[in-house]
């Protein structure tokens, strides 16, 4: 191995899909000149069962242990996606006392990971953009490349999926809930350009990783990504009023040929509660009618459409409940069946505006050997009434929760 210097990636892999968690793509040529790129395999049902959400999950050392490096000495840079690859790296760091192990990732990013007393010394949590901490660079690299796993059932597995770093930064950085208000990085600006299928003949899910894609963004990169009905590109969109013309004009523009087909583009949109106080007091800069609107619009094109929602708020009104079965009704007349749903409970996240708010009892979530940084409010009596009631809108329309952590 090159300098003893690795970078390590993780994969998952099943018989017709394969999922990269290339996060060293944005700083490919770099890694390759300093060390060697290195791509690890974490079965799919397990990144998801110790998912960055579903913390209090118990989790098997020993099959953590069983995964080795092609080295015993020197320093291993780590991209981490899943809190499992994560708990990884601490396994490893364990088993190897003479690699120094720098982790980082979008976990870290966003959680103030605090290791206790049984992480060994040679494990560095790091947060801020590789370019700054790994090859001490005052400029951001825009250029970007990804390798591939040298894994032998790539070539028969059908779809393949990954992330292109447009932004780490969010725009719009005002909800409550969110840590992205604290990012003080520069918007990077990516452009699609550097975009390419590594692979021939096979399908692809690309997601266009930014917190939220701006109206700029929509305008002037969505023309220019790869036309191919093979290739679909997720993405965050805000439904705020701002965004609707220049999504108009995109999706208008796209559909004569400018850009992918609307089809391929699957965009996401964080309501979380959809009544109007709440979105006001979640600082969301939008209204149940905007978001309407906006889907209508995505519907209108024929667009992949997913919502996500939140339960648990400890501050609902009867009035947040009935607003909340109009939205959802009026959404089924829009989309019919053709929307996708993702259910979370609330769970609050240290140092940001929402925690500051929260006065009242919480159940701090832990995954030793770290403090995440993250809590789950208890609820009241007439909190859990209401939250119930939300909930029972929700099965009523097979709206489900995506993940637990109960």
């Amino acid at each position: 191995m090159k300098k003893n210097i690795l970078f390590v990636q993780f994969y998952s892999i099943t018989d017709d899909y394969c999922s990269l968690f290339n996060g060293f793509s944005s700083v490919y040529k770099e890694c390759k000149n300093m060390g060697e790129l290195v791509w690890i395999e974490f079965k799919s049902k397990e990144s998801w069962a110790l998912n960055r959400w579903s913390y209090e999950q118990k989790w098997n050392m020993q099959e953590y242990e069983k995964r080795d490096l092609p080295i015993i000495k020197g320093t291993v840079y780590v991209s981490v996606f899943w809190h499992a690859h994560i708990l990884q790296t601490y396994v490893w760091a364990k088993k190897y006392p003479n690699i120094k192990f720098i982790v980082g990732g979008p976990p870290i990013m966003l959680n103030p990971y605090t290791p206790d007393d049984t992480v060994p010394d040679n494990l560095i949590i790091k947060k801020g953009l590789a370019e700054k901490v790994i090859f001490n660079k005052n400029t951001v690299n825009l250029s970007w490349d990804i390798s591939l796993p040298a894994d032998k059932r790539l070539q028969k597995v059908k779809t393949i999926d990954f992330t292109y770093l447009v932004d780490r930064k969010c725009y719009w950085k005002k909800c409550i809930f969110c840590k992205y208000y604290r990012n003080k990085e520069e918007l990077l600006n990516r452009s699609v350009s550097n975009l390419y299928l590594p692979i021939k003949n096979k399908k692809y899910s690309i997601v266009l990783q930014i917190p939220s894609i701006t109206p700029k963004f929509l305008l002037t990169e969505t023309p220019k990504l790869i036309k191919s009905p093979h290739v679909q590109y997720g993405m965050f969109l805000r439904g705020n009023n701002n965004m609707i013309l220049p999504l108009k004009k995109t999706l208008a523009n796209c559909s004569s040929g400018i850009g992918p087909d609307p089809k391929q583009l699957a965009f996401s949109i964080g309501v979380e509660f959809p009544s109007n106080r709440m979105l006001e007091y979640m600082k969301k800069g939008a209204t149940t009618y905007s978001i309407l609107k906006t889907i209508e619009l995505l519907k209108q094109y024929e667009c992949i459409i997913s919502v996500n929602l939140i339960r648990d708020w400890t501050n609902l009104t009867k009035n947040d409940i009935k607003e909340a079965k109009n939205f959802i009704e009026n959404l089924y007349a829009i989309t019919g069946n053709n929307i996708i749903f993702g259910l979370s409970t609330l769970l609050i996240i240290k140092d940001t505006t929402l925690d500051h708010i929260y006065k009242g009892p919480k159940k701090n979530l832990r995954t030793k050997p770290f403090d995440i940084g993250i809590y789950k409010p208890i609820l009241n009596k007439n909190q859990k009434i209401l939250n119930n009631e939300y909930k029972k809108i929700c099965s009523k329309f097979n709206i489900h929760e995506s993940y637990t952590n109960e």
